[in-house]
């Protein structure tokens, strides 16, 4: 029974959090075959960066180590994905780049708790503290960047506010990263490791209100196109 608690306590937090961010599909106008292939390219993200960064991964935690063998790597890694995706699947309502950058996130987190759940010994606590910190933070993370990627390319018109967005789109996911990380890792402070579980929280809820309103507007501008081809 052990066996298969262990890997469905992993995969739950993101599974719930997919089945949000789909919505059932309202107001995408993108196909669930896309959403399903970014989430598969984010878990293959995941194994890219693990495996490869693996072997190089200093004993010694440090500020700097921390930065370079996990924020950093990560972040960008799932930023580059997420730029060929929308590219691809040219995304231009702002649900949509959301959802593929969020399902990219998802598959990041899944594939990560699950390796992290399953080679520990104090399992339950491990998915449970990877629950309400890890796994919202990489949707999370994943949404401020959709929302920022999005605004660089559809919202904004010179070059350097392109670059600007661009840039905060991986800056400010990367830094909120380290910061959890090293508080994890490097704080001896009960109030300090409070502050690691209460900014993932804070931070979804933000997203999921960003999420909310972009697909109210999406399905808004469906209904409008809707009533006026009947009226035509």
């Amino acid at each position: 029974m052990i066996y298969l608690l262990k890997p469905l306590c992993a995969v739950l937090p993101a599974a719930i959090l997919m089945w949000f961010l789909y919505g059932r599909g309202k107001g995408l106008s993108i196909s669930f075959k896309k959403v399903k292939w970014a989430f598969i390219w984010g878990i293959i993200a995941c194994i890219v960066v693990l495996f490869s960064l693996g072997p190089f991964n200093p004993e010694v935690k440090n500020i700097f180590n921390i930065l370079c063998f996990s924020a950093f790597p990560e972040e960008l890694t799932k930023m580059a994905i997420m730029l060929v995706l929308l590219r691809r699947f040219r995304c231009s309502n702002l649900i949509d780049v959301l959802v593929i950058c969020g399902s990219v996130g998802l598959g990041f987190a899944c594939i990560e708790n699950l390796l992290y759940v399953l080679q520990k010994s104090d399992w339950i606590i491990t998915s449970i503290t990877r629950a309400i910190s890890s796994v919202p933070g990489h949707f999370s993370y994943a949404i401020i960047m959709g929302y920022f990627v999005y605004r660089a390319f559809n919202v904004v018109q010179t070059k350097k506010q392109k670059f600007f967005n661009l840039s905060i789109a991986f800056i400010l996911p990367t830094l909120i990263h380290w910061n959890k990380n090293a508080f994890i890792k490097l704080s001896e402070s009960n109030l300090r490791l409070l502050i690691v579980y209460i900014i993932p929280i804070v931070l979804l809820i933000i997203v999921l209100k960003i999420l909310k309103k972009a697909r109210k507007e999406a399905i808004s501008k469906q209904q409008i196109i809707s009533n006026d081809t009947v009226i035509e």
